[in-house]
């Protein structure tokens, strides 16, 4: 039986990814007899990632959180944790960011394993993979029609503080820095200052975000405010790399 070697045509960096495995070619062994095309995986959907787990121990899997956009195939619900296996080079996440997923289906579980590509969704759309699959099997409507949304602060909203909340300050990049107008978050309003970094102190949680371009740009999107890091004033700290649609 003759193994072959599948490149499936990314190159990840580590500045880019929620796994640890650093600069890495996405190439996998596959036997060909079991080489599934990534559009008859069992699982695809697209969606936004909330949440990356990294393991505690390098042999262990990530664990990715997101909020289904639509579906394609697999469980159809609001959101959905893909198990991210050591060996998948080819699934790397960043929180925040939208993504086309494809995956195995374990026991009720998506899997990413060697060989199931993901996508940032820009480029599945300008690829014509969005097209290639059809119309989605569900799709959620807007912001706050769906189950997941009555947990997250919207636009405009004051921001929940508990006795117990934990002040995040969270570090915001994206492409075309330069030309940022203005982030909004909960009734937060700021004007980046790139010079000096962005950031912004909010309580843990779950909001909606939005950012704007001076040239009319617009993305939103979710943002999931956890203590992922501390800095050495003690002081809790995440980060988060919004890509321009």
């Amino acid at each position: 039986m003759r193994r072959t070697s599948t490149v499936c045509g990314l190159l990840l960096a580590a500045a880019s990814l929620g796994t640890p495995s650093g600069v890495a070619a996405c190439i996998c062994e596959v036997v060909d007899e079991s080489i599934v095309a990534w559009h008859e995986r069992p699982v695809i959907f697209a969606g936004t990632v909330l949440t990356v787990e990294p393991p505690s121990l390098g042999a262990h899997p990530d664990r990715v959180l997101f909020v289904v956009d639509a579906v394609w195939r697999g469980p159809a619900q609001d959101t959905v944790t893909l198990v991210v296996e050591p060996s998948a080079s080819c699934a790397a996440f960043t929180a925040g960011q939208q993504y086309l997923v494809t995956a195995d289906l374990v026991e009720g579980s998506p899997i990413a394993r060697t060989c199931s590509p993901s996508f940032l969704r820009r480029h599945a759309e300008e690829l014509g993979h969005v097209s290639m699959l059809g119309p989605p099997s569900l799709e959620r409507g807007p912001f706050g029609a769906n189950h997941f949304d009555e947990g997250v602060t919207p636009i405009g909203a004051p921001a929940p503080v508990a006795n117990d909340a934990t002040w995040v300050g969270v570090g915001l990049g994206t492409d075309d820095a330069e030309s940022l107008s203005r982030v909004l978050v909960a009734d937060i309003v700021w004007t980046p200052d790139w010079q000096t970094g962005a950031i912004v102190e909010i309580p843990s949680g779950d909001y909606r975000l939005r950012i704007e371009w001076t040239d009319g740009g617009v993305v939103e999107t979710y943002l999931a405010v956890r203590c992922e890091e501390q800095t050495p004033s003690g002081q809790c700290a995440a980060y988060r790399h919004i890509t321009r649609r």
